[in-house]
């Protein structure tokens, strides 16, 4: 490391590399280091749009939020959604429509749809949902991490809402297409702030519980949408 050959590639990969350790210092005074990190949550979309166009195609970016929310963050599941994409769809960009076509046909019941629900505070459907993912196999904690970022937006839309702002502008902060904006407004007004921020603390409480293992991934998840959905409006 102390006098490498200039044609040196080392390539180091880890979950969360200590830069502080003597090993990465050493490598960053002596060479160019690049870091290749996941996107952000909120980076997903973009990602999405990029990754598509240097296939040679358009994903539009509604298309691309519905594809985000329905599949979650794990770039080689996203990838392999894309891939289908391009072999089920000629049309360019690809539209809203196509992804939900897609989706439908190859996933089932998505957590997206779990999201709407909770966010409508329709318990029963809620429940059924939560039912037909288990029996699918879809694993808990991605479920849990998506609904963490939707009841996200849902406290920001609440907050923005009392601006009054363009809705663009109200679109733009809360990092959603325009044509999801009526739906995340209307389920924002559903609950107060103390409920979202209850609805919050449930998420964190079932993602505790699902990592020590305190109950199957439906008994929690189920526990989950009755805390949320009966919180005080």
């Amino acid at each position: 490391i102390e006098s490498p050959p200039e044609t040196t590639t080392i390539i180091i990969t880890a979950t969360k590399p200590d830069g502080r350790k003597k090993l990465f210092a050493e490598l960053r005074k002596r060479a160019i280091a690049i870091e290749f990190r996941p996107p952000y949550d909120n980076e997903i979309p973009a990602w999405i749009q990029t990754h598509v166009k240097t296939l040679g195609r358009q994903i539009a970016p509604d298309a691309a939020h519905l594809l985000h929310m329905s599949i979650g963050s794990n770039l080689r599941e996203l990838n392999g959604e894309i891939e289908k994409l391009f072999i089920a769809t000629p049309s360019n960009p690809i539209s809203r429509e196509d992804v939900a076509q897609v989706i439908d046909n190859t996933r089932g019941i998505t957590v997206f749809e779990l999201a709407d629900a909770l966010g409508h505070r329709q318990l029963n459907k809620a429940q059924i949902l939560i039912g037909r993912l288990c029996e699918q196999g879809e694993h808990p904690a991605g479920t849990i991490a998506l609904l963490v970022r939707h009841f996200g937006i849902l406290r920001r839309a609440r907050w923005i809402s009392g601006q009054r702002l363009p809705r663009n502008a109200i679109a733009s902060r809360l990092k959603v297409p325009a044509f999801f904006l009526n739906n995340y407004l209307d389920q924002a007004r559903l609950f107060d702030e103390r409920a979202l921020w209850n609805a919050h603390d449930a998420l964190l409480d079932a993602d505790n519980r699902l990592k020590s293992s305190g109950g199957t991934p439906h008994e929690i998840l189920a526990h989950l949408a009755y805390r949320i959905c009966r919180a005080s409006p």
